[in-house]
């Protein structure tokens, strides 16, 4: 019971951060129908030993693999799926597995398994994965998580060790681990076991408008206002000092039309803001205990100071120099994509790997990408976002699922994903290769090669929960830089057990 209890707690924390009213971030939901899911859930749960249990069956070794794992898988006799159909959720409407949705023919042409896609926005597909991994009903064949859902189906026991399907057919497992950035190690459970193979990579990143950048006469004003010339910045102040500059009322309306900066908009995109800024000052967002068991956000620290000041730096964007829209924690993405394709932003921090390749991305005209300005010494930051798919143990198919799992992860499929969105690939070879066909902006494959990884354990829902509150009493006012951090340390230690 113990692990249904631990997901049940994680789906309700999950819950409750989706409906958290601070400054309206989010919907809310009515707790009777989640209670209702819950129930149900636990019900199945304990009446069900039936729910079939999936085994892999060694192979030898296959022979020949590519230098990179990421290359073809290792030939291998083909099984009859015909009639096979597997259940997959999915993110609604996200560009970057967009082809693997409209593919799914062909896919049924190459192996005879029909794939039935169920489509949830975000937090939707959170709660009916969590639920599942609970029930164990078989309702789904695979997870699909992001590094945020990766510790509570690591911790669940629900999902299926891959070591020995990637041995079958793709070789050596270490040397295929190599062929990737190194999110694959969060994929494992403490056994080295993986049980998640990542699909997406991405990394927020600065785009800015380009045409304001070389614009001969703002090139003038700026140096002649600032005395340096005006360029991508390279420090937080030079960053500052460009999103003054830019934000104006183009048309003496008495309204800013022209925003100098702003992220991508809506509270659960102020985390990840905030981390890839702190980070790069300083903080050591792998971690939250230091090798004697010292919690690293605890006052006094470089950590602390670090996630401070990134607390400042987006509180004094928002209420001193006021070069980003007071409502960008409360509107959504859609809505600063819009502003983004009025060219009514200058620079903006976001994943912008989702639209690099999109046409409307440049209809104010050409974008360029910039890194993150990041502190003396400070070597590994941002946050390496990483999606992933999994195969649960009560699968039916677990054999149709793997077939899936390398199709998706073949290089047909994570060029098609790249070069429909921008996004790059978990493995690296290709990631190269994307970049050189233009799919890839410049600065995130620069993100990808220094990114760190966010810290990945159990307690990972509850910590980014507390982040997120006191970030949003930052962000909507009500709250101090300091004394937001002070709380956040305090329930920080509280939660870790300290």
């Amino acid at each position: 019971m113990k692990k249904i209890v631990k997901i049940s707690e994680n789906i309700k924390t999950q819950m409750r951060l989706r409906n958290s009213q601070g400054g309206g971030f989010y919907m809310i939901r009515k707790v009777k129908i989640f209670s209702a899911i819950m129930l149900v859930a636990v019900f199945i749960f304990l009446i069900s030993s039936c729910a079939p249990k999936a085994t892999v069956s060694s192979t030898e070794e296959a022979e020949g693999t590519e230098e990179t794992a990421a290359a073809t898988s290792a030939e291998t006799e083909a099984a009859n799926f015909a009639g096979v159909k597997l259940t997959i959720p999915a993110m609604e409407g996200w560009s970057c597995i967009k082809p693997i949705i409209d593919r799914a023919g062909e896919f049924k042409s190459k192996t005879g398994i029909e794939v039935e896609y169920n489509e949830f926005p975000f937090f939707d597909m959170y709660e009916k994965q969590y639920t599942e991994a609970a029930a164990q009903t078989g309702a789904y064949d695979t997870a699909m998580v992001d590094h945020e859902g990766i510790p509570t189906l690591r911790e669940s026991g629900a999902m299926l060790p891959l070591n020995d399907f990637i041995k079958r057919d793709f070789g050596d497992v270490e040397k295929w681990k190599a062929s990737m950035y190194p999110v694959i190690n969060v994929c494992e459970d403490a056994e080295g076991n993986i049980l998640f193979i990542p699909f997406h990579a991405n990394e927020e990143y600065i785009a800015y408008q380009e045409n304001l950048f070389n614009d001969p006469a703002e090139k003038e004003a700026f140096k002649a206002e600032y005395g340096y010339d005006l360029q991508p910045p390279t420090s937080y102040q030079q960053l500052i000092d460009i999103a003054k500059f830019f934000t104006r009322d183009t048309n003496n309306d008495g309204e800013i039309d022209l925003w100098g900066m702003t992220y991508g908009g809506e509270f659960r995109s102020a985390l990840f803001a905030w981390f890839n800024i702190a980070t790069s000052m300083g903080m050591d967002g792998t971690r939250y205990v230091d090798d004697s068991g010292n919690i690293l956000l605890r006052e006094g620290t470089k950590d602390y100071e670090a996630s401070l000041a990134a607390m400042q730096y987006w509180y004094d964007l928002l209420y001193k120099y006021k070069v980003v829209p007071l409502n960008s924690v409360e509107i959504g993405h859609a809505q600063v994509w819009e502003m983004w394709k009025k060219g009514q932003i200058a620079m903006s921090q976001w994943w912008w790997g989702d639209y690099w390749t999109n046409p409307d991305f440049t209809l104010a005209g050409p974008v360029k990408s910039a890194p993150f300005p990041r502190n003396e010494g400070v070597e590994n930051c941002g946050w390496g976002s990483w999606w992933t798919f999994g195969i649960y143990k009560s699968s039916p198919n677990p054999e149709a699922a793997w077939e899936f799992l390398k199709w998706v992860i073949s290089e047909e499929m994570q060029s098609a994903m790249s070069e429909g969105s921008g996004q790059a690939s978990p493995f690296t070879a290709y990631t190269q290769k994307f970049a050189e066909n233009g799919w890839v902006a410049p600065a995130l494959l620069e993100e990808l090669s220094r990114a760190s990884y966010p810290a990945s354990v159990p307690e990972n829902v509850q910590v980014h929960e507390t982040i997120r509150t006191h970030l949003g009493e930052v962000l909507t006012n009500a709250a101090t830089p300091s004394d937001a951090m002070k709380a956040l340390s305090t329930d920080i230690q509280d939660i870790l057990g300290e």
